[in-house]
């Protein structure tokens, strides 16, 4: 069952490898650039409070600066994930099977109905979260300078793409809508 599940969604899983080691390997460049800005301008220096000219400075550096776009596109890249994986994952899921009926020869293979679901959802709900979670990872290690000086990680905006949201999310992607109570 586990064989069965991985030809059907390699192709994506694959694809999500690539993604995120671009996306790696880009904010890992953006973490060098903005460490270079951060000891630069003197922003290690600065008491906790907020209240240096450095730090100020090298926000302006940031803005100015292509890092700024990585640290945007990487935050709206996490608000973009779950949807897609949404799409492209969690609504074959179950239509791709029944349509083509491959439920059925699955079924009687000594396959209960309950098995065949809770294999597929652990194991594509689990590499949503670890897809979500190192993609998180990844661009919360490159910004964290930018949230250390401008001393807001918990915005409103930020904080749906940071820490463990991203993998809330991805995980509440292969919700069917009638599990929601709607129909």
């Amino acid at each position: 069952m586990i064989w069965l599940t991985w030809r059907q969604f390699r192709i994506q899983a694959i694809a999500g490898a690539v993604i995120l080691a671009a996306a790696a390997i880009a904010m890992s460049a953006n973490a060098r650039a903005i460490a270079r800005l951060y000891a630069a301008s003197g922003a290690a220096a600065c008491p906790a409070t907020g209240d240096c000219p450095a730090l100020s400075s090298f926000l302006t550096q940031v803005r100015d600066g292509r890092t700024e776009i990585l640290f945007i596109v990487g935050t709206a890249l996490l608000y973009l994930i779950p949807p897609l994986i949404g799409v492209f994952r969690g609504a074959p899921l179950v239509s791709r099977e029944l349509e083509a009926g491959t439920h059925r020869l699955a079924w009687n293979q000594s396959v209960t109905r309950n098995r065949w679901l809770a294999v597929k959802l652990a194991l594509l709900c689990g590499a949503a979260a670890a897809f979500a979670g190192l993609f998180s990872l990844a661009v919360s290690w490159s910004s964290h300078r930018i949230d250390q000086a401008a001393l807001d990680r918990l915005t409103p905006v930020l904080f749906g793409a940071r820490g463990v949201v991203p993998i809330g999310y991805g995980v509440l992607a292969f919700v069917p809508r009638w599990a929601c109570g709607r129909t």
